[in-house]
């Protein structure tokens, strides 16, 4: 079967361990957690106020959900007083009508030239042409996909923004793409990398996404098994396009290193289990904790057909 795939965008968000440090345009500033917090707040106030007017016409008032992913959610795992940073605002929203398209990239626009003229009353500030991007096509993943990640991400339930008015008065809500899709992401980042130290930022965000999974499922005491993790990579196809170095790279050397920064984190715990511990198989793992998982992806089904049933069956 042949299937259609969305080309790789390096993005210059805040996914790795330079993008902190990288300087913006002069006299712009860094897209830190209270800049995003703040802009995402202007465009949902301009969704409101376009769904005022669309009300008062008779007409349905617009609701928008996306799914954040890169250095947006990096900085929603990190806190809001950790020193980081992101370029841009990436999303990916695969279930947006071309009505609500519409409405959001004009309120990304008016939110641009707002910030820019000083309209807040502080200093205008310079932002970059894609600084609120939609990665939707951009992604290198079979194209329904993202459908599938928008479902995992409600499922999921982590709100990067979110008012409590929004169910009345429609507006803008940001979740945080799935856990598995940031490991495995970073992994992939890991792999293709030269030298990866033990203090990467990377290692790290790693073995902050694994935590943010098992506190979700109930694992903290247990562990989530490697072979799973390398089938999260499967699905995301990030796993067979690195070369037989690259994998064994994630398995020997990567994933130790998460683990000994993850003890480091959160104590004398196990993050995963590796592949030939115990003679523990991947199907028992699954066995013992299916019960106790909530959203345990259908990961060791084919990617293909089999994953897009199950993302439009859900949906």
């Amino acid at each position: 079967m042949f299937w259609k795939y969305f080309k790789i965008k390096r993005s210059r968000g805040s996914d790795g361990p330079e993008s902190a440090a990288s300087p913006r345009k002069p006299g712009s500033p860094d897209m830190n957690w209270a800049f995003t917090q703040k802009a995402l707040s202007m465009v949902d106030q301009f969704i409101k106020a376009h769904n005022v007017k669309e009300k008062k016409e008779g007409r349905d008032i617009v609701k928008i959900q996306i799914e954040g992913v890169g250095g947006i959610v990096r900085m929603y795992v990190r806190g809001e007083g950790f020193p980081t940073a992101t370029k841009d605002i990436n999303y990916c929203a695969p279930c947006l009508s071309n009505r609500e398209i519409s409405v959001l990239n004009s309120a990304i626009i008016d939110t641009k030239r707002m910030l820019e003229n000083g309209g807040t009353g502080g200093v205008p500030l310079r932002l970059d042409k894609e600084w609120f991007s939609n990665v939707s096509t951009e992604l290198w993943i079979p194209e329904h996909l993202p459908t599938y990640m928008a479902f995992s991400a409600g499922q999921q339930g982590e709100y990067i923004y979110r008012q409590p008015e929004y169910p009345e008065q429609g507006g803008l809500q940001v979740l945080a793409c799935p856990w598995e899709y940031s490991v495995s992401t970073k992994l992939h980042r890991l792999a293709i990398m030269k030298d990866v130290p033990d203090d990467n930022r990377d290692v790290e965000d790693i073995a902050i996404f694994l935590h943010k999974f098992m506190e979700a499922n109930a694992l903290l005491h247990i562990g989530v098994h490697e072979g799973y993790v390398k089938e999260w990579m499967m699905l995301w196809q990030l796993y067979d396009i690195l070369d037989k170095s690259q994998q064994d790279k994630i398995h020997e050397k990567i994933l130790p290193q998460v683990s000994r920064v993850y003890m480091t984190l959160y104590g004398d715990r196990k993050c995963y289990i590796p592949i030939d511990e115990d003679g523990t198989s991947l199907s028992e793992w699954k066995s013992k904790i299916q019960s106790m998982v909530k959203n345990l992806a259908p990961v060791a089904l084919k990617v293909g057909t089999a994953a897009a049933e199950i993302a439009l069956a859900a949906a």
